[in-house]
């Protein structure tokens, strides 16, 4: 747990360093631009380290061999718990070393030892994990060409989007949405723009309909951290700044009339400014 919260510290800072490139592209500065870019790889590559530390750690603890071939070890549900943390560590350790430029060299086959570890989750145990394991192994399918079942891209999508709205239904009904994000990023890494602003929306609502799980608090706002900066990232990308307070869960495209004059009067107030 200290890793992966050390790991988020990271994250956010790639986060910031994200939107200074999208705003420096928007505005043309290209210094600043290739700046931001550097800073977001090395970023990228903290972030990574301390990811794959934690999933080290995992395979330490539960060698993952003994994970594969349907020869699934009996968990407590510390060690389940455990297990999900890591594998989350995981499939994020070989998300941002890609972004980094391979700064780390995270083993490229860590999301198919991910998948052995999630198809040992019973349905008992995915759903006591708040559909996570599930929605983990269908967000590798999405991702990593030849590990989804199904003929052909568009099944394997089909196959790996219902397999995440199920996960992320019994995310929103615990209280503990970490599948929300891990099926928002996943869509935004296929170029789904669409779903991943009907994600965000629908888990800003959930939040207001259904409080956090008291004991697991952290777990639904590091999801709720992990869905603002995609929000930030597409708002930044559009109209140059990120989400506006008190906006989360909308976007430019529901402003009313009324309210885009008020934000351009805004707008020239800043720029006298």
């Amino acid at each position: 747990p200290t890793l992966l919260t050390a790991a988020l510290c990271a994250e956010r800072e790639v986060w910031r360093e994200e939107l200074r490139a999208a705003r420096a592209f928007k505005e043309q500065r290209v210094a600043e631009y290739k700046d931001a870019l550097t800073a977001q790889k090395r970023a990228h590559g903290l972030a990574a380290s301390r990811y794959a530390r934690a999933y080290q750690r995992l395979e330490r603890l539960y060698p993952n061999e003994r994970f594969e071939g349907g020869a699934c070890p009996e968990l407590d549900e510390h060690q389940e718990l455990l297990s999900v943390m890591g594998m989350i560590a995981g499939v994020q350790a070989v998300q941002h070393d890609r972004a980094s430029g391979v700064m780390v060299g995270v083993p490229t086959n860590t999301p198919v030892k991910v998948i052995a570890r999630a198809k040992c989750f019973d349905e008992g145990a995915n759903e006591r994990w708040w559909g996570v394991p599930r929605a983990l192994e269908a967000a590798i399918w999405l991702v990593v060409p030849g590990t989804g079942p199904g003929e052909g891209s568009e099944q394997v999508k089909a196959n790996a989007y219902k397999a995440l709205e199920a996960s992320v239904k019994l995310g929103r009904e615990a209280g503990v949405r970490l599948t929300d994000s891990v099926f928002a990023y996943a869509a935004e890494a296929v170029g789904d723009v669409p779903k991943v602003k009907a994600l965000i929306s629908a888990f800003a609502q959930a939040r207001q309909s259904t409080p956090s799980a008291p004991r697991w608090a952290l777990l639904d706002e590091t999801s709720a951290l992990q869905l603002l900066a995609l929000s930030d990232r597409l708002w930044t990308k559009e109209k140059g700044h990120r989400t506006p307070a008190g906006r989360f869960g909308e976007f430019w495209e529901e402003q009313e009339p009324e309210q885009a004059a008020d934000a351009e009067g805004e707008d020239d107030l800043l720029d006298a400014l």
